[in-house]
């Protein structure tokens, strides 16, 4: 079956989420999962997946989880998606930064007396930043705009399809029926 990307990262998901519930079902379920019980040698009836059952969905939905791990792993392996995520969260970053420096980037000039021997003296003390606003706010819109273009890049790259061996239909069989 082909799916995009973004529906094979939503199946992902899914499959784990099966997975857990399995795992749950025969972490908290009782003996009756793993044998049947018989009282004056009749069979008793409960209405249990039994042990077996379960190891056989468990190991597909395993094969499932890592087929499609594996096929979105390549896909983004090929495509630098973790590189391009990287630079992303990077760029973030940087924004961060020079959002901040935005404050401490005002010229300030500060007058103060003091007394040197027996004179008073004005002292003029200034403070010019080694950047200004308009360059550090310019790299912010230049970064913003990096993300944007990145962001799309990914984007359209999750929409491009991956083949797995499975279906919807397999994936939904996974459920823990009693009813068998």
């Amino acid at each position: 079956m082909k799916i995009t990307v973004v529906d094979a990262l939503r199946l992902k998901k899914e499959i784990s989420e099966k997975v857990r519930r399995i795992q749950e079902y025969i972490n908290y379920g009782s003996e009756s999962l793993y044998g049947i019980h018989y009282q004056d040698g009749e069979e008793m009836t409960d209405n249990v997946l039994k042990f077996d059952k379960l190891l056989d969905l468990l190991e597909t939905a395993f094969s499932y989880s890592e087929e499609i791990n594996n096929k979105i792993s390549d896909f983004n392996f090929n495509n630098t998606i973790t590189h391009k995520v990287r630079r992303i969260q990077n760029f973030k970053y940087g924004i961060s930064v020079l959002e901040k420096s935005l404050n401490f980037l005002n010229n300030k000039v500060s007058k103060s007396f003091q007394v040197i021997g027996n004179e008073r003296k004005l002292v003029v003390s200034t403070f010019k930043p080694c950047m200004d606003k308009k360059t550090v706010k310019g790299l912010i819109k230049s970064l913003k705009t990096d993300i944007r273009e990145l962001q799309k890049e990914i984007d359209k790259l999750n929409n491009e399809e991956i083949e797995v061996s499975f279906d919807y239909d397999d994936v939904e069989s996974l459920r823990i029926d009693v009813s068998e």
